[in-house]
């Protein structure tokens, strides 16, 4: 029959995991929060295309997968603390084609709120979404102009493109 010390055990566990399931979802809302809130910038936000598999606006994993926390590569510490790597999409159509335009970002919870940064910059965290935002917008600027210009592909769009771009 267990004992006390396993009843305690169990319980350290369940709260473990309550607590781990809320960093989970403040971290997911904060990221699909910043995709929500760019593409409604761009104006993208019901966008869609390859027959409504992909939205203009994608949060992608670092090896450009679908996000989820639990893929390979997306979370990392950094001084102790779990660090969730996003590649933020954005799908630019001209008539020539599809063309992608990528940003990684980190997002962490540090000292009880959310915090951002540019991941190739390496820079500051900020805990503001709406200056976030600017940054993103910014990067995207700055990469569009290091796009080869053979990047566009066709409206089929492929994954191992955007991985080309991500290495810029």
């Amino acid at each position: 029959m267990p004992t006390q010390t396993y009843y305690e055990l169990l319980e350290e566990l369940t709260v473990h995991q309550k607590k781990q399931a809320l960093w989970r979802w403040q971290i997911f809302q904060a990221a699909e929060m910043l995709r929500s809130t760019l593409s409604s910038f761009l104006g993208v936000d019901y966008l869609t295309y390859n027959e409504g598999h992909y939205r203009y606006v994608e949060l992608l994993t670092p090896a450009l997968t679908p996000f989820h926390l639990t893929a390979d590569g997306v979370i990392e510490y950094i001084q102790r603390i779990p660090t969730v790597n996003i590649v933020i999409v954005v799908a630019l159509e001209l008539d020539s084609g599809m063309t992608l335009c990528l940003c990684p970002i980190q997002i962490r919870l540090a000292h009880k709120k959310i915090e951002y940064r540019i991941t190739k910059e390496g820079g500051r965290w900020i805990s503001d979404p709406q200056i976030m935002l600017k940054w993103v917008y910014q990067t995207l600027k700055r990469n569009i102009a290091k796009l080869p210009t053979s990047n566009s592909t066709p409206s089929h769009f492929l994954h191992k493109n955007a991985q080309e771009s991500l290495e810029l």
